[in-house]
């Protein structure tokens, strides 16, 4: 397997996978490491600024996977980071082959989209945001083939707790099943004929943390590891491309990183997300734009500046594990089949794994893995200050 998100080392061997490090570990309580492509992270100087534009960054991540690759799929989801990918490529002239959107089209017959902002209704995103975008894609670009993966059909197939070991991180029912493209057969043909393909994620944005008075990047195997294997036989050919958090190009992620820390620290119109920050009641580190969707999304501006994106969105899951974001899944077929085997293969699942490996901390309130992270500094909060005012 390929190692594009990170290597876990347990007992001296290595795996691609969390779910299968953390069951090797829980058997004799070892320690977990993960390493992202720390040697290539580190070549670069996190302190200094690239002086290349974010614009600009974008433009050529586009080409250059574009360049690598026979066919090029996004993967759109209508949020900010996978809307910043697609306009890097169509603004830019720059082809795109194939745009896919996964959406349970099958099991959300009795469902009614809403404007209601909670987490729970995450599923009208797909009416409201997607699949309008979609349109307007396809009207103006024709010549870019647009596909909707229906991945309740997928979630139909589910075997006990294969669909558990596909997960990762995010283990509820819809994960394994959304990234899942085995039923686009045209795909799966273009990978059997030796096409090289790139399978395009918008993950992440930067995570910082403020410690000492110092800014650091913090990339952490939850975001990294939200794609999973588009099919379930291995093809070299195929690849998850993640487009921003890359080894192949780390200046994007310093760039956020320093135009994030210049915006909270200096702009007045940012002052409020920096009390918040800074009065935040985690005990060891202050998060900047953590998995709190609230601080994720006040930085959209920030690292997306080409894109007005003002379109609907449900607040973030505040868990991990079986988040309510499928809770259009638990409501509308609580009673199958489906249902049954998912709530009992994942308590017995859960149940088996040692609190050592699970997160126990206010936000998550223990329903997740613990989370692994390799660090890069930044700078301190007065560099910034003082850099801003001598290049005002």
């Amino acid at each position: 397997m390929k190692d594009y998100l990170g290597i876990y080392s347990v007992n001296d061997r290595v795996y691609t996978d969390k779910i299968e490090a953390i069951l090797e570990a829980n058997k004799t309580n070892a320690e977990i490491t993960w390493d992202f492509h720390q040697a290539r992270f580190r070549k670069i100087n996190w302190s200094v600024e690239p002086s290349t534009s974010l614009t600009e960054l974008y433009k050529i991540r586009a080409q250059q996977i574009r360049d690598e690759y026979d066919y090029v799929i996004v993967m759109f989801s209508g949020g900010a980071d996978s809307t910043n990918v697609l306009h890097s490529f169509l603004s830019n002239n720059i082809h795109v082959d194939e745009i896919v959107s996964s959406i349970p089209l099958s099991g959300l017959r009795d469902f009614k989209a809403s404007y209601d902002t909670s987490a729970t209704n995450n599923a009208s995103e797909w009416f409201l945001t997607t699949t309008p975008y979609l349109k307007e894609v396809a009207q103006k670009y024709p010549n870019i083939k647009i596909s909707i993966n229906d991945f309740f059909e997928t979630m139909l197939d589910f075997k006990t707790d294969e669909w558990i070991y596909k997960s990762s991180d995010h283990i509820h029912p819809t994960t394994s099943a959304r990234y899942d493209l085995s039923k686009l057969t045209h795909i799966r043909q273009l990978a059997d004929q030796g096409k090289k393909i790139a399978v395009i994620y918008g993950s992440e944005k930067p995570m910082l943390i403020i410690h000492e008075n110092k800014i650091f990047n913090s990339i952490t195997d939850v975001g990294v590891n939200v794609p999973r294997p588009p099919f379930a036989d291995f093809y070299s050919n195929v690849d998850i491309v993640l487009f921003y958090t890359t080894p192949r190009m780390p200046e994007i992620l310093a760039k956020q990183s320093h135009e994030i820390s210049k915006a909270m620290f200096n702009l007045p119109q940012h002052q409020y997300i920096k009390d918040i920050i800074l009065n935040s009641s985690w005990p060891t580190e202050k998060k900047l734009a953590y998995d709190n969707g609230f601080l994720q999304r006040a930085t959209v501006p920030i690292i997306y500046p080409d894109i007005k994106y003002n379109s609907f969105q449900a607040s973030k899951s505040k868990s991990v594990f079986m988040a309510d974001h499928d809770w259009w899944f638990y409501n509308l077929h609580k009673d199958s089949r489906l249902n049954q085997l998912v709530t009992s293969d994942f308590t017995n699942f859960f149940n088996s794994i040692k609190p050592t490996y699970l997160r126990d901390n206010p936000y998550t309130k223990g329903h997740a893995f613990k989370s692994y992270t390799n660090y890069y500094g930044i700078g301190s909060i007065e560099n910034f200050k003082i850099r801003l005012e001598n290049n005002s």
